[in-house]
């Protein structure tokens, strides 16, 4: 049983992740100095934290609930007395860079339903996505383990307007692409 919500596709997989791309480089084309002020503090910014850490802990008992656990299936109900249970206890006692920590996370889990998506359509294309997709997976362990590379990541991107306004150029431009491999090849 595939454990996203459901069925993905990869032309689905590619909308998404060039509207994502859209919306980020609309935002730093838009508003560059309001991008530069938040998006390096998300590691400790507290509502963003919290409502990403809630979506990383939903999805993930969201995925356990639907997995074959084989003798371990009748502790499944306990999910929804452990699901808030953990995210008591995260953001009282992991809150420290736990908006990077959140990010890692989600891209970690953004990965699957990608790489299930792309592993049987026959094109030389959907290595543009599975590539993302690791590359997501590596930067979700590195931000997991090491959440102040969140700054550190962020920090040149986003040195001065001009430059926030050219990450917001590119990342149009690779929505574009996303949109087209989406429309044309997948």
């Amino acid at each position: 049983m595939d454990t996203f919500f459901f069925d993905l596709k990869l032309d689905q997989a590619a909308v998404f992740v060039g509207a994502l791309a859209l919306l980020a480089g609309f935002a730093l084309l838009a508003a560059p100095g309001a991008c530069r002020a938040f998006i390096p503090g998300i590691g400790r910014h507290p509502p963003t934290a919290w409502t990403l850490t809630a979506i990383d802990l939903l999805w993930v008992a969201w995925m356990v609930n639907n997995t074959s656990l084989g003798r371990f299936d009748a502790l499944k109900p306990g999910l929804y007395l452990i699901t808030p249970l953990c995210f008591f206890l995260v953001i009282r006692f992991v809150d420290e860079l736990l908006g990077a920590r959140a990010i890692g996370g989600l891209l970690l889990l953004m990965a699957n339903p990608i790489l299930n998506a792309a592993r049987w359509l026959d094109t030389d294309w959907r290595f543009v996505m599975t590539v993302l997709a690791y590359l997501w997976a590596i930067a979700g362990i590195a931000l997991t383990l090491s959440p102040y590379l969140w700054r550190r990541w962020t920090a040149p991107l986003l040195a001065t307007d001009a430059r926030a306004r050219a990450v917001g150029a590119l990342k149009l431009i690779a929505a574009l692409g996303f949109f087209a491999l989406a429309r044309w090849v997948y």
